[in-house]
């Protein structure tokens, strides 16, 4: 049976005519300024099977529907739906996450670099709620101004309730899974979600181990629409057969520590995201901040760190050695330590391998680490590489480490060495700190509001005041 849904302007106002079988139902008045968008239903829609929501939107709007917004599955971001049947509205699915991702842009999408995602205009409906009775359901659309910010509760624009007929379910074999992660995100997995089988589940486990990290990020909260004792069972299993996965590996030794020793014998595995899950799981024994593995454990963890250093180097990318320099400085050790200063003489992981020298606060360390914020600019000034260690000298070093920031303040070459020595002085109320900042307002320097805010954010009496007050401030504590 075919709906449609039809939009006419009348005066001011939108008047939304619902036409069922060819015959005009209920319309829905809307204040002036909502306009109406216009749902459609991907044919056929089937219990047991996913249900795609097309949205048309209205002429004048400058919104984007594009799937998927984040890598929560449900998470459909500015986009809201209802659902109704017989006039009940339908609860929600409640998701179990493994990874939350802070931040991001409001109403916005995520994606693959350089790859423009597929299947825009639609949302995944039945990820958000269950049809399970075939009959007539009714489905309504809002688009909200914002998701996190004030206008979260501001209504842009929505759909007239429109009616969607759920058949009963019929067998439907999953396809071949694909590789492509655009495919994978923006059809293949939303597609079986939602329907909690064993099948579907070794589909979505398998992506654990996808080389694209947004698909394994995704597929891991996927997992949250399996009963969480069959996820745990089957994630045990997985290690004991293929290797920790980066993705599951907290969630796993935090119900099973038992399982540490055969996560980071993988360290030796030519898998790189098999590599990376090793990384890891020796990170949290090294560590062991929630004392959960014995003496003996930790012990053999750390050997095979320093048994795999090569390996690890050529087989991890970028994000693995960074994740391996950390843990090699949760050791303390005299292996670590002299396999962090290689690294740094071989740019390996180097701003992270400087940052884990600092955690022995050895002093022996600190000449070494103000040579390397003194030396002289190669290369790009905005780089970031040493950013990171102002704030690290003063935490581990403390006053011993002022001289090394006043001079470099003054001489470093890199922008944000700088800014960041600047920060470190102000906590310590050292006058060169806020005459850094004060010169950066009178020459209009393009880092000038960042350091700004910093102040402002700092010092509770300048919240709120004008650029003006700030820069008066500063010069009274340059003295």
């Amino acid at each position: 049976m075919r709906y449609v849904i039809k939009s006419v302007l009348i005066g001011v106002a939108s008047l939304a005519v619902v036409l069922y079988g060819g015959r005009s139902g209920y319309s829905l008045n809307l204040q002036q300024g909502q306009e109406i968008a216009k749902l459609s239903f991907e044919e056929p829609v089937r219990v047991g099977g996913p249900v795609w929501a097309h949205v048309e939107l209205p002429n004048n709007s400058q919104s984007m529907v594009q799937y998927p917004v984040g890598v929560e599955p449900d998470n459909l971001g500015c986009h809201e739906f209802e659902v109704r049947r017989n006039g009940v509205l339908l609860p929600r699915i409640v998701v179990r996450y493994s990874i939350r991702v802070s931040g991001g842009l409001s109403c916005g999408a995520i994606g693959i670099p350089g790859r423009p995602m597929k299947h825009p205009g639609r949302l995944p409906l039945h990820l958000q709620y269950r049809f399970e009775t075939p009959g007539i359901y009714e489905v309504r659309y809002t688009r909200k101004a914002d998701e996190f910010g004030p206008r979260r509760d501001e209504t842009l624009f929505r759909s007239a309730w429109t009616p969607v007929e759920v058949q009963p379910a019929a067998p439907a074999p999953i396809a071949s899974p694909p590789q492509d992660p655009v495919e994978i995100l923006s059809d293949f997995l939303p597609s079986i979600l939602g329907f909690p089988d064993g099948e579907r589940l070794s589909v979505v486990l398998d992506y654990l181990y996808h080389p694209e990290e947004t698909v394994r990020r995704y597929a891991a909260n996927g997992l949250g629409y399996w009963p969480d004792g069959e996820v745990q069972r089957r994630l045990s299993a997985l290690v004991r057969t293929r290797g920790p996965s980066d993705m599951f590996v907290d969630q796993t030794l935090s119900t099973a520590p038992e399982l540490a020793e055969a996560m980071f014998s993988r360290l030796s595995s030519d898998d790189p995201v098999i590599v990376r899950g090793a990384v890891t799981a020796a990170s949290r024994v090294v560590s062991n901040q929630r004392r959960l593995f014995s003496d003996a454990v930790k012990a053999r963890a750390e050997d095979a760190l320093i048994t795999a250093v090569e390996h690890v180097i050529s087989v991890g990318d970028s994000q693995t050695i960074t994740n391996f320099a950390a843990a090699l400085g949760a050791m303390r050790d005299d292996r670590s330590h002299e396999i962090l200063w290689g690294f740094v003489r071989r740019r390996v992981a180097y701003e992270q391998s400087l940052i884990a020298i600092t955690w022995r606060k050895d002093s022996k360390d600190l000449p070494g680490l103000v040579a390397i914020l003194d030396a002289p600019t190669t290369g790009d000034p905005l780089s970031t590489e040493l950013a990171s260690l102002p704030y690290a000298l003063r935490n581990a070093y403390g006053a011993a480490a002022l001289p090394a920031l006043e001079n470099a303040l003054k001489k470093s070459g890199y922008v944000w060495v700088r800014t960041n020595c600047a920060r470190e002085l102000i906590l310590e109320n050292r006058p060169s700190g806020f005459a850094f900042i004060a010169d950066a307002i009178e020459q209009n320097r393009f880092y000038k509001r960042e350091m700004i805010e910093f102040v402002r954010e700092r010092f509770r009496e300048l919240r709120g005041e004008d650029e003006t007050a700030v820069l008066a401030f500063l010069k009274r504590r340059a003295i």
